[in-house]
């Protein structure tokens, strides 16, 4: 981390994070800089998909965003986290959340109902990112294992 970064998550009010183990450089920023105390997880309450291969169980699909509840979810831990830090702004939170909170749930709307429009049959979607996974777990997009898998790395800041 730079000076800089360091002296911008010093002086904050609030720190937001991805969540889910992500930005483990960030915790570890935080044990030397401070803030521990401000820093609020956005991914709390949304449900982590885990790797299809066993041997990586520990790690979680970095992009739990994708999916519409989970993208709901981190818009409302967003809202609550600032709710708190600022109470007497609470009421302009939630109204500028409540379009966020809307748009992900029509956008699956959509989607699913596009993709019903698909024959059963349809044999799946082939591809080497980790992206696709929420809806492959919804079941309405099947994947096939890649023919040629990606290697895992650690996000940075």
């Amino acid at each position: 981390m730079t000076p800089p970064a360091a002296a911008a998550i010093e002086k904050s009010d609030l720190i937001l994070e991805s969540g889910a183990s992500l930005e483990t450089w960030l915790t570890h920023s935080l044990v030397t800089i401070g803030g521990e105390d401000r820093l609020r997880d956005m991914s709390k309450g949304v449900t982590l998909r885990h790797p299809d291969d066993p041997s990586n169980a520990e790690e979680v699909d970095p992009h739990w965003w994708l999916s519409a509840p989970n993208a709901s979810k981190m818009v409302e831990n967003v809202r609550d986290a600032l709710d708190v830090a600022r109470p007497d702004l609470a009421d302009g939170f939630s109204t500028r959340a409540a379009p966020y909170l809307a748009r992900p749930a029509a956008a699956d709307g959509k989607i699913r109902s596009l993709m019903a429009e698909i024959p059963a049959q349809r044999p799946g979607t082939g591809t080497n990112h980790v992206s696709r996974g929420p809806h492959a777990a919804a079941r309405w997009l099947p994947r096939i294992p890649s023919i040629r898998p990606t290697s895992a790395r650690t996000p940075r800041p």
